[in-house]
């Protein structure tokens, strides 16, 4: 009697058959997953800059004191970009920058920046300010992030009323 030994596998037509359906589908899929990475990016940064003004509305009543929001690249001082990061502070003097006897509350860096974030204020200036009562210190102004990414056509707007509230909206 002779044994059948019996080989399983793939052949050659198979394999290629199947790594044309795998680029296929890749082909497919990939552009579909960086529009979510881009699209996940961009709510993260926008979620933490309203939770950050929210924070600073929250500070500024409990300690019945101006609350400041600036951009900040080192975490100590007013500078830079807002796409860097941002301080939120305790502002004795009221006059937006970090000064002696100023307390900081709150830092946030963004390690690597995925867009371009702006504030543009009434008043014309590089900072938001909160007031004891939780409304803005006479500013109201506008955050505008965009991505960097090319295919994302969304540019997102965190409006600031004069009440202190913050609304999120996409252009």
């Amino acid at each position: 009697m002779k044994n059948r030994i019996n080989h399983a596998g793939f052949n050659l037509i198979e394999l290629l058959v199947v790594v044309a359906l795998l680029a296929i589908l890749l082909s497919v899929a990939v552009p579909s997953y960086r529009a979510l990475i881009t699209h996940t990016r961009t709510a993260t940064i926008v979620s933490e800059l309203v939770a950050t003004i929210s924070y600073a509305r929250n500070q500024a009543v409990k300690k019945h004191e101006i609350v400041t929001i600036c951009n900040s690249t080192d975490g100590k001082q007013c500078g830079g970009s807002w796409s860097q990061g941002w301080i939120v502070f305790v502002d004795k003097q009221g006059k937006g920058q970090v000064g002696d006897g100023d307390q900081i509350l709150a830092y946030h860096q963004i390690l690597k920046p995925q867009g371009q974030l702006s504030w543009k204020a009434s008043r014309s200036s590089d900072y938001l300010q909160m007031g004891p009562r939780g409304t803005t210190w006479g500013q109201d102004g506008t955050f505008t992030y965009s991505p960097f990414d090319k295919d994302s056509q969304s540019t997102y707007a965190v409006i600031v009323s004069q009440t202190g509230r913050a609304r999120i909206e996409e252009k």
